[in-house]
């Protein structure tokens, strides 16, 4: 049986005054079923760009996928038509949007807006799916989950207002969840809370999860599989164990170091990547990591590393994966 979600080769490109810009470039990626999967990188990388993909809700134009295909449940989704695509949405593929301030109408009731997909796509009744909406804000951690539906998103707090758009995006049962930075802008306990939330609900209800963060620690305890993006590029991947104890790419240390951790001394200093991002539309030649790179080698410069398998299912695009790896050895 194959995986639930396949993306293959998949490259994206926008068309802007500078020219066509790549934002996703190559990315190949799988998650099984009941599976909860990682996507991890700095704002600008392409991880939401690669959401937006799945779901066929990039603007086109600017957005083109230019090349590769993603396969869910053995439908290649780039070639459904778009009411075929609209009846998948939401009902076999959930997704937690990164601001739900904004994610969710502040004109409509909380009500409203958790029964509305259940309606459509269940074609369940005002009552039913209203008794549906209740227990689904129970299920997210929400109190007195039946007086909630008459409010509106302003009422509820950060943290409320994403558990609410965790129940939007579990409503009809999906085989998938998409959620798309669901903890960014709260704080480092209603983070773990959500995230408990989402990983109890998915484990229970057998629903696999795609965790699109810049966080790489935050998903240190949750994901089964972690793959790194930078640049539009996967440049690490493998089981979240084996990345996390042996690294394999010095983007990946550089953002494990980044992070405060409790195994290291009180007042340690933090080491933050040097530099910026690249921009998109003026990538450097050779490894677009390479002028943050502290392992850089002149050929570095010369093309861009594939994909490199260091270990039985951890994959790594450095040239110098053998260099780091002996930093820290099995």
């Amino acid at each position: 049986m194959g995986s639930l979600l396949e993306i293959d080769g998949l490259e994206v490109t926008f068309a802007t005054e500078s020219g066509v810009v790549p934002a996703v470039s190559g990315v190949s990626l799988a998650i099984d079923r009941g599976e909860m999967v990682a996507l991890v990188g700095e704002s600008g990388s392409g991880k939401s760009v690669t959401a937006l993909a799945v779901l066929r809700l990039l603007p086109e134009p600017p957005a083109r996928v230019a090349a590769g295909r993603i396969l869910f449940d053995g439908i290649d989704l780039l070639r459904l038509d778009e009411e075929a695509m609209r009846r998948l949405r939401g009902r076999r593929i959930g997704m937690v949007f990164q601001e739900p301030m904004t994610s969710l109408n502040p004109l409509l009731s909380i009500g409203r807006q958790l029964t509305e997909a259940m309606v459509e796509h269940l074609g369940l009744g005002p009552g039913e799916a209203a008794r549906r909406a209740v227990a689904l804000l129970k299920a997210v951690g929400i109190p007195d989950p039946k007086g909630r539906l008459r409010q509106y998103p302003h009422q509820l707090s950060g943290g409320m207002r994403q558990r609410v758009m965790i129940a939007i995006a579990l409503s009809c049962e999906p085989d998938l969840v998409i959620a798309d930075e669901p903890t960014t802008a709260l704080d480092v306990t209603i983070q773990a809370q959500i995230l408990e939330v989402m990983q109890g609900l998915c484990a229970r209800l057998g629903v696999a999860l795609l965790l699109i963060t810049h966080n790489l620690a935050i998903v240190a305890r949750y994901a089964h599989r972690v793959n790194v993006m930078y640049a539009g590029r996967l440049v690490e991947s493998g089981e979240a164990v084996a990345l996390y104890r042996r690294p394999a790419h010095p983007y990946t240390v550089g953002l494990l170091e980044s992070v405060p951790r409790l195994d290291r001394p009180r007042g340690a200093p933090l080491e933050p990547i040097p530099g910026n991002p690249p921009d998109p539309a003026a990538l450097p030649a050779g490894c677009a990591f390479r002028p943050r790179c502290r392992l850089a080698r002149p050929h570095c410069g010369e093309r861009v590393p594939g994909p490199v398998e260091v270990e039985p299912g951890h994959r790594s695009a450095c040239f110098e994966y053998r260099r780091l790896l002996a930093e820290t050895p099995a």
